[in-house]
C-alpha cells in the first residue's frame, strides 16, 4: 500500500496527552479543508512529489524520497528516528484511510504507540482505523 506523505521527522509533541514528549512524526498530504489557521498549509498538496525525511532525530539533516511512499517504508523510517510514539497527522491523515490504515496497523504491529491527529470531519473513515489509534487529537 502506497500513499502520499509531506514529511517525517523528531520532535516534541506540543499539545495534548503525549505534551512534551519526544516523537516521530508522520504528515501525510491532502487535506479536505482550508481552515484560515492551517500551521502546514504546504500539506494541503494531494500529491506532493517528494517527502522530505529527517535522517537523524535533532539533526535537521534531510533527505528527499519519491511519493508515493510505502507503508513499510513509513515504519522503517519511524524505526530510524527511534522515538516509541508516532504522530500521523496533515494535511488530514483520514483523507488517505486505506494507506492510514496500512500504516497504523503496521506501526502497532511494529511495537509503537500512535497518536492520530485529525480535523474530525471524516467520522467514517476515522471508524476504520481507530482501533490502531492510542491516542486521537480532534478539532472540534
Amino acid at each position: 500500500m502506497n500513499g502520499w506523505i509531506c514529511e517525517i521527522f523528531a520532535s516534541i509533541q506540543g499539545e495534548g496527552l503525549y505534551c512534551g514528549q519526544r516523537q516521530t512524526f508522520v504528515r501525510l498530504a491532502g487535506c479536505n479543508l482550508a481552515c484560515d489557521y492551517c500551521d502546514t498549509p504546504g500539506a494541503r498538496d494531494e500529491n506532493p512529489p517528494t517527502c522530505v525525511v529527517e535522517i537523524a532525530p535533532g539533526s535537521e539533516e534531510t533527505i528527499a524520497i519519491a511519493n508515493p511512499v510505502s507503508a513499510e517504508q513509513v515504519v522503517e523510517y519511524c524505526h530510524k528516528l527511534g522515538s516509541e510514539t508516532v504522530s500521523v497527522t496533515g494535511g488530514e491523515p483520514l483523507a488517505q484511510v486505506d494507506f492510514l490504515g496500512s500504516v497504523m496497523k503496521r506501526l502497532e504491529t511494529e511495537g509503537f504507540r500512535t497518536h492520530l491527529e485529525t480535523n474530525g470531519t471524516l467520522y467514517k473513515e476515522l471508524s476504520c482505523v481507530v482501533r490502531w489509534a492510542d491516542v486521537i487529537a480532534m478539532d472540534v
